[in-house]
C-alpha cells in the first residue's frame, strides 16, 4: 500500500470513528431527554396542579436541553440532564406532600368557618325575630327589607346544611367553598339588619 493510500485509509477510519462517536453521543442525549419526559408523564396529569412551580422549572430546563440537542451540544445535554431527571422523578413524592399540606390548610379553614358561621346565623335569626316583635323599626330598615332578610336566612340555613353535609362526606374543598358563600351572605344580611360583623351586635 502506498503512503497516499495509507493516509487516505487512516483519514477514512478517523472520520468514521468521529461519525460513530457523534451518533452515539446523539443517541445518549436523546435517551436522556426521553427519560426526563417519561418521568414527567409518569407523575400524571395532575402534576401541574399539585407541583406547579417544579413542573414549570422542569419544562423550562427541558426546553434548554432540547435546544442544546438541536445545536448538537450533546456534552451539555449529558451534563445537565441528570439533575433534571432527579427533579422529575421526585415529582410524585412532592405532589403527595403538597396535597397533604393543602388538605390540612383546607381542614383548618373549615374549622374556622364552622366555629363562626352557626353563631352568626343564630344571631341573624334572633335579630329578625326581635325586629318582627316591634311595630317601629330602626332607621334604615322597613318591613320589606325585614321580610327579604327572613327569606334569605332560610336560603343561608339550607346552604350551610349543604356545606356541613359536604364536609361530613369527606368533600372538604367543596364544603369550604360552600361555607365561603354562606359567609358572604351572612355578612350581607348582618349589614342590612344593622348588626356588627362579630355576630349578634345591634346598632
Amino acid at each position: 500500500m502506498s503512503t497516499r493510500h495509507a493516509w487516505r485509509a487512516a483519514f477514512l477510519a478517523l472520520a468514521t470513528s468521529i461519525l460513530v462517536g457523534c451518533s452515539a453521543q446523539q443517541q445518549h442525549a436523546r435517551a436522556a431527554i426521553a427519560d426526563i419526559e417519561a418521568a414527567v408523564a409518569a407523575a400524571g396529569p395532575n402534576a401541574p396542579l399539585d407541583a406547579p412551580v417544579q413542573v414549570a422549572d422542569i419544562n423550562a430546563r427541558l426546553a434548554r436541553l432540547r435546544s442544546s440537542l438541536a445545536e448538537k451540544d450533546y456534552a451539555r445535554v449529558m451534563a445537565d440532564a441528570p439533575a433534571v431527571l432527579a427533579t422529575a422523578r421526585a415529582l410524585p413524592a412532592l405532589m403527595a406532600s403538597n396535597r397533604a399540606a393543602q388538605a390540612a390548610r383546607t381542614r383548618n379553614e373549615w374549622v374556622g368557618l364552622a366555629s363562626t358561621l352557626p353563631h352568626e346565623i343564630a344571631s341573624i335569626n334572633e335579630r329578625i325575630a326581635s325586629l318582627e316583635r316591634h311595630s317601629r323599626l330602626p332607621r334604615g330598615l322597613n318591613h320589606s327589607v325585614l321580610a327579604s332578610a327572613a327569606t334569605s336566612l332560610k336560603d343561608v340555613r339550607s346552604e350551610w346544611a349543604t356545606a356541613a353535609s359536604e364536609y361530613a362526606g369527606g368533600r372538604t374543598l367543596a364544603a369550604v367553598s360552600k361555607a365561603k358563600d354562606v359567609q358572604h351572605e351572612t355578612t350581607q344580611l348582618m349589614t342590612e339588619l344593622g348588626m356588627s360583623s362579630t355576630g349578634g351586635g345591634h346598632s
